[in-house]
């Protein structure tokens, strides 16, 4: 049986362990859940000399972040569901935590994201790219 523990001393409720399971003593530990960042700036595609979503991912997991939500402003800025995808791709072979991207929108774009299902995305938003006049 693994028991799950908190302050040591209170159960909060108990798992059977398998043996694919690793099993982790917690005991004299405090067990806290990762965070996730809603609002970070990786810079994959485009702009990697700044950073990539390797390198940022490893530094977010270092720091306790195990789930980031990107944002579009990078080169090319993120304002299409094909763009999307293929950052979605880059960050299946490069990204250390769970991630999930916004979609951008702008002057440019606005009535076609407006006008589109927009119900599987994380969220859309104009930071970073501003609307044009």
């Amino acid at each position: 049986m693994c028991l799950l523990l908190m302050e040591s001393s209170k159960k909060i409720g108990q798992i059977t362990a398998r043996p694919a399971y690793k099993v982790i003593d917690g005991t004299g530990k405090h067990l806290i859940p990762g965070v996730i960042d809603g609002q970070v700036h990786f810079r994959d595609p485009g702009l990697t000399h700044k950073g990539d979503l390797y390198t940022e991912s490893k530094a977010a997991v270092a720091g306790g972040v195990t789930s980031f939500i990107d944002m579009p402003n990078t080169i090319p800025n993120i304002l299409d569901y094909a763009s999307l995808d293929q950052k979605r791709a880059i960050a299946a072979e490069k990204s250390l935590a769970n991630y999930a991207f916004f979609l951008g929108v702008n002057g440019d774009n606005v009535d076609e994201i407006a006008n589109s299902d927009t119900s599987k995305l994380i969220g859309v938003s104009d930071d970073g790219l501003y609307f044009t006049p």
